[in-house]
């Protein structure tokens, strides 16, 4: 009989191995998971899909310059904040791969109707990066290029800023952002379509300066896709850690 065991059982005493001697917790209520679970556990995980604004809510409204359409899967909020602190501050960026799905469906049904050039995942400055080790929306754009096989472009350099955003307002972000942005290669930008990437969007001061940036190097469109997207009413206050 062991002859025909199939690939799936043997992968599963595997797993289960695995887990004996690395437990896995929850990435966000600590709770040991099982073998089947991943990221996070079922009751945190309904607790999370609570915050998707769904398909049909997913445009962000905005009236930030360079930007034509802005769309977030999630609201920043709740435990979704808290999620993305431990893949940003913990580095637990497998944590990125329990939207991967979303991700591939929101593509599908709404972003491959727009016929974009590229897609740009809106950069770190140095300082961050060399903390953090990765950028967020560099993973969240790659999966939204599987989706719609359409390349990731790094066209977008960031100059290492004198203080957090999380810290300022929106006023204050805005100031603080004017020309933090720079294109990294020259002529590769006219008269092209481009969906920018992040995780959050809070305000959307970063975003427009991205935007701006590719728009004053002759791009033709620039859209937005975020994983998620700070309430209009608490957007006016900081926390972010983008």
């Amino acid at each position: 009989m062991g002859h025909f065991m199939t690939t799936a059982p043997l992968a599963l005493y595997g797993e289960a191995l695995m887990r004996l001697i690395f437990p896995a917790p929850c990435g966000l209520c600590k709770t040991m998971l099982e073998i089947d679970e991943r990221g996070v556990c079922p009751n945190c995980k309904s607790l999370l899909w609570k915050l998707r604004r769904g398909h049909a809510e997913g445009a962000v409204q905005h009236s930030l310059a360079g930007l034509v359409h802005a769309w977030a899967l999630f609201s920043y909020e709740g435990p979704f904040k808290d999620l993305m602190a431990s893949i940003k501050i913990l580095k637990k960026r497998w944590l990125l791969a329990l939207f991967f799905e979303e991700i591939r469906q929101f593509s599908i049904q709404q972003l491959q109707k727009s016929p974009y050039d590229a897609i740009v995942p809106i950069p770190l400055d140095p300082g961050r990066w060399l903390e953090r080790e990765f950028n967020q929306a560099e993973i969240l754009a790659a999966e939204i290029s599987r989706s719609l096989k359409i390349p990731v472009k790094n066209l977008l350099g960031k100059h290492s800023l004198a203080e957090k955003q999380s810290r300022l307002s929106k006023k204050e972000r805005l100031i603080h952002l004017r020309g933090a942005f720079f294109l990294k290669t020259k002529n590769t930008v006219h008269g092209l379509r481009f969906l920018l990437v992040d995780d959050v969007m809070t305000t959307g001061a970063t975003a427009q300066e991205a935007a701006k940036t590719l728009k004053n190097a002759g791009a033709k469109h620039v859209d937005l896709w975020a994983l998620a997207h700070t309430p209009p009413a608490a957007g006016n206050r900081t926390g972010s850690p983008s």
